[in-house]
């Protein structure tokens, strides 16, 4: 009868062991690299598509309702670091409260969007006053607020006027008697996030996974597509909304 293992099946069994060991911490460095590698790439895509999905559906509806007053403002960024802004407005009718909020309702709705320094700020009020929603400013805008944690490397925007090709520059629409003036029949947006922490990334080409229609391109925009290989993760989202209320 056997009483124990032998010096060399004792020398076998650690080898083994040691060997799937390593196996294993291979396997769980991994996937901790791989988590690491994902996970922000992820948010960064959930806050740029839900940031896209909103732009889309206030841009569509911009100057709806309104007889006068200012229904589009779009502002070209000059300085350093200051990226595109849009101010947006619409009049909220019954039906409406999934945008405007039940006490919205009667009521103009402006929103605006800026963004400078890597941060892109946002805010929404509404005229006149609502009880317990926020009442635009003296100057008729909204107080802005960071509106995403990831950082703002591009917000461009551009519009296309009836007939006409895309452009990137300063445009206001102002309704008079319901018709606007300057009038923009599209507008499109778009928007580049990056992390704040290197992970590893791919090389990320700007415009690679975007579909962009006939006229419009990065170049639209003033971006290139030269690929970024600093292993920073980042997610970009193209906005193409028609404004049929800007463009009759």
């Amino acid at each position: 009868m056997r009483r124990g293992f032998t010096l060399v099946e004792l020398l076998v069994t650690v080898a083994v062991l040691a060997l799937l060991l390593g196996i294993a911490a291979r396997s769980l460095s991994a996937s901790t690299l791989l988590e690491r590698r994902v996970r922000p790439q992820a948010l960064l895509a959930d806050e740029a598509s839900l940031l896209a999905s909103a732009l889309s559906r206030e841009l569509f509806v911009a100057g709806y309702g309104m007889d006068s007053g200012t229904a589009l403002d779009l502002k070209k960024g000059t300085a350093q670091g200051e990226e595109d802004a849009l101010t947006l407005r619409y009049a909220c009718e019954a039906g409406m409260e999934g945008l405007c909020f039940a006490e919205g309702v009667g009521r103009v709705k402006a929103v605006r969007y800026k963004a400078e320094g890597g941060i892109l700020s946002a805010g929404i009020c509404l005229s006149p006053a609502a009880t317990g929603l926020p009442a635009c400013g003296t100057d008729g805008l909204p107080v802005l607020g960071r509106a995403l944690e990831g950082e703002v490397e591009a917000f461009r925007v551009a519009y296309r006027a009836p007939g006409g090709g895309w452009t990137r520059g300063n445009r206001t629409v102002t309704m008079a008697s319901g018709t606007p003036g300057d009038k923009v029949a599209a507008v499109a947006v778009y928007i580049r996030l990056k992390g704040k922490a290197k992970t590893g990334a791919r090389a990320f080409t700007p415009g690679a996974s975007l579909a962009f229609p006939d006229g419009l391109s990065l170049s639209t925009f003033g971006l290139s597509n030269t690929a970024l290989t600093d292993g920073y993760p980042r997610a970009e989202r193209l906005v193409v909304t028609l404004t049929p209320n800007l463009g009759k």
